[in-house]
């Protein structure tokens, strides 16, 4: 159905900053998109996915070198939206072309980004509700697909911040 999927997330850091990252532009952004090549991993072998990027199959590039772009027949894959500004998930929207789906993901409680710039996915998300050809869904603990005890921890905190607000 789809000609390509493309992989992306923004390039942010959970909390600390590594400061300049020498090399090239595939070496700066191999810490951000690691991520996406270990959950590749656990579906398909890893030159399988060797194969697939070199044949166009899958493009993963960083959120912030979309602008300019459409996509035609490709399925977009938006992870950790959470730490995307809304004028960065707005572009992205954007680049959404003819024949092709995108999927955002995010958990807006898990932001990284300073305080003063959080909030962009959810706005997105509730401005976009009602919009034909949009679909929103909302998980809650008991979707949680990891080990068991990631839902009892995000179930602890959560209990935790709602007792002490």
């Amino acid at each position: 159905e789809y000609e390509k999927v493309i992989i992306t997330r923004p390039m942010v850091q959970a909390g600390e900053d590594t400061g300049y990252l020498p090399g090239n532009i595939k070496e700066k952004t191999a810490p951000y998109l690691r991520p996406i090549f270990d959950e590749l991993l656990c579906y398909v072998s890893n030159t399988d996915i060797v194969t697939l990027i070199n044949s166009g199959k899958i493009e993963i590039c960083p959120l912030g070198y979309m602008r300019g772009r459409n996509f035609h027949h490709c399925f977009i894959v938006a992870d950790e939206c959470q730490n995307a500004s809304e004028k960065q998930l707005i572009m992205l929207l954007t680049r959404t072309g003819k024949g092709s789906k995108i999927v955002l993901t995010g958990d807006d409680t898990q932001s990284d980004l300073n305080y003063r710039n959080q909030g962009g996915f959810s706005t997105c998300m509730r401005g976009l509700e009602g919009v034909e050809g949009v679909g929103i869904v909302k998980l809650n603990t008991e979707d949680i697909v990891r080990e068991p005890i990631v839902e009892r921890i995000v179930t602890a905190m959560e209990k935790y911040h709602s007792s002490s607000d």
